[in-house]
């Protein structure tokens, strides 16, 4: 049973369909913040809940999910969820504890990610591109840099950025203003007020 509903709404959900779910069942939450022993306390004994937290890249074979199980999970449980999820994209087993920081990075990662591409479009658009050539411009960008981390995976990230960064060069010139702009601090404080709030939301559904 895969309980696909808002995280509001799933402990009500809970309440009007537990009394179908005989012990045995697999249950898999995609709910945010909807801890396994908030589910399990609301269904029968021996019902095996998995918590999973997918990103959208999913609807194009694409995405990421992290799993979890709960107390009740056992090892048919998790391999039953990252079948599931394995059809869709990459599955990435963790402790539960673990999931607010996989909601962080990969389940909220599109929306950073496409607004670093609004960024990028917006300063295209600033030297006096049409939108559409500017969007086309960053898509294949982004694309093709994704492409060559995939093809050379041993290979680190950095060392590929620093491939494209001459010394003295312009590239060099425009990471320097960003790395001024203490990216790391930026990106760490960012993450952090995810994880906050789904451990705050975790706080009020259980």
């Amino acid at each position: 049973v895969l309980l696909g509903v808002k995280p509001q709404q799933l402990l009500d959900l809970l309440a009007e369909v537990s009394d179908t779910i005989a012990p045995g069942t697999v249950v898999i939450s995609v709910a945010a913040g909807v801890e396994t022993r908030a589910i399990e306390s609301r269904l029968a004994g021996g019902v095996r809940v998995v918590r999973a937290m997918p990103n959208t890249p999913a609807t194009v074979g694409l995405g990421v999910t992290g799993i979890a199980g709960g107390a009740s999970a056992d090892a048919e449980a998790l391999e039953i969820t990252r079948t599931l999820f394995a059809a869709v994209g990459e599955v990435v087993e963790v402790p539960e504890s673990q999931i607010p920081a996989i909601g962080a990075i990969s389940g909220s990662g599109p929306g950073h990610v496409f607004l670093l591409v609004e960024q990028m479009i917006d300063a295209a658009m600033h030297y006096g591109f049409d939108r559409e050539t500017a969007t086309r411009m960053v898509v294949q960008t982004f694309e093709g840099s994704i492409a060559l981390l995939r093809n050379e995976p041993e290979t680190e990230v950095a060392t590929h950025r620093r491939r494209v960064m001459s010394p003295k060069g312009t590239t060099e010139q425009s990471i320097a203003v960003l790395q001024d702009a203490n990216l790391t601090e930026l990106f760490a404080a960012a993450f952090a007020a995810n994880v906050r709030r789904s451990n705050e939301l975790a706080e009020q559904l259980r």
